[in-house]
């Protein structure tokens, strides 16, 4: 980024440098936050559908639902702690390895 025509002014380099660093921050932190704040608004959009899809199609009472709705929530949630002890596992196993060699 060129400091001199956002100022319009000649800047000493180290200056010129800091503003840089500065501006460049800030903006990768907007980014970051915007970015946040999409998935989170993804994220209820895709749990919202998914809630919906289930109130409109599963036989029974609302309690029914819900209850089939935090089955599920609870077997995914069993499924990525699995897949995150099988990796770590592995990660044993790899290091293991490396070791020997």
């Amino acid at each position: 980024m060129d400091m001199t025509k956002v100022f319009g002014a000649v800047l000493d380099r180290n200056v010129e440098e800091g503003l840089e660093l500065l501006v460049s921050g800030r903006f990768s932190e907007l980014c970051k936050t915007r970015l946040e704040t999409f998935r989170a608004i993804e994220s209820r959009k895709k749990h919202q559908e998914l809630e919906d899809l289930v109130m409109a199609h599963h036989p029974g009472t609302r309690e029914d639902r819900e209850e089939f709705l935090n089955w599920f929530a609870e077997y995914e949630g069993e499924a990525n702690e699995d897949f995150y002890l099988l990796g770590i596992r592995d990660g044993i196993r790899a290091a293991k390895f490396f070791a020997v060699i």
